[in-house]
């Protein structure tokens, strides 16, 4: 976590330093750290992989590494606006965005706002 902090530092987002990351798959990735979400107990590093936002659990992150490397998608960071990027994911899986239809009792309804918003078409 210190090598996270690190990465992070007091840096503008142009200077954020690329961290080396091993996670549960026990492979070793050279990513671009933007952001630490919460959700769910859960801590997620936010970062740019070479091709796309990706999302790591950081509990499953082994052998941190900072290097002295220019960080990448800072266009791709600034697409994002967080507090709509986790009204939209579970746990932090990623995919394609769908609208989906769900049913629940009617006591659920303030449990159902509190996670998803007020933007959310009730029937």
């Amino acid at each position: 976590m210190n090598h996270l902090q690190e990465a992070f530092g007091h840096r503008t987002l142009e200077e954020i330093e690329v961290a080396e990351v091993s996670d549960y798959k026990d492979d070793i990735k050279c990513i671009s750290p933007w952001a630490v979400i919460y959700d769910n107990n859960f801590y997620y590093l936010l970062a740019y992989d070479g091709k796309k936002m990706r999302v790591y659990r950081i509990d499953h992150m082994e052998g941190v590494e900072v290097e002295e490397a220019e960080a990448e998608g800072l266009e791709e960071f600034k697409k994002i606006k967080l507090s709509d990027y986790t009204k939209q994911t579970f746990g932090m899986y990623s995919g394609e965005l769908q609208s989906v239809t769900m049913r629940f009792p009617n006591n659920m309804v303030g449990t159902v706002l509190d996670r998803f918003g007020r933007e959310v078409t009730l029937m």
